[in-house]
């Protein structure tokens, strides 16, 4: 009977053992993928910043030019929105009638 009880406890010692280092190896595997998620997420958080950065300067270049565009058009005296003196078509058009008259 000794025997079977020491048995029986030698096996258990091997099995929580083993069981213990299997943890140990998970939590060192889990704390390093933790680790490396932690890289991950400053990684995005700096491109976001340089994303918001680039979004805002391409703001301001739009806002800027739309402010060109507008003092340009401002600037036109002939009206002719930067034609270059070309002539805007207009709807109307003198037609001569079946009479010879000019409408």
């Amino acid at each position: 009977m000794k025997k079977w009880i020491f048995t029986l406890l030698f096996v258990s010692f091997i099995v929580v053992g083993c069981s213990q280092d299997d943890n140990d190896i998970d939590i060192e595997q889990l704390e390093a993928e933790y680790e490396e998620l932690l890289e991950k997420i400053e990684e995005k958080e700096l491109e976001y910043e340089q994303l918001v950065e680039e979004v805002e300067q391409l703001r301001q270049e739009l806002e800027e030019a739309e402010g060109d565009s507008d003092s340009n058009e401002e600037s036109d005296t002939n009206g002719d929105n930067g034609e270059g003196g070309q002539e805007e078509e207009t709807a109307e058009e003198t037609v001569e009638g079946i009479d010879g008259r000019l409408r």
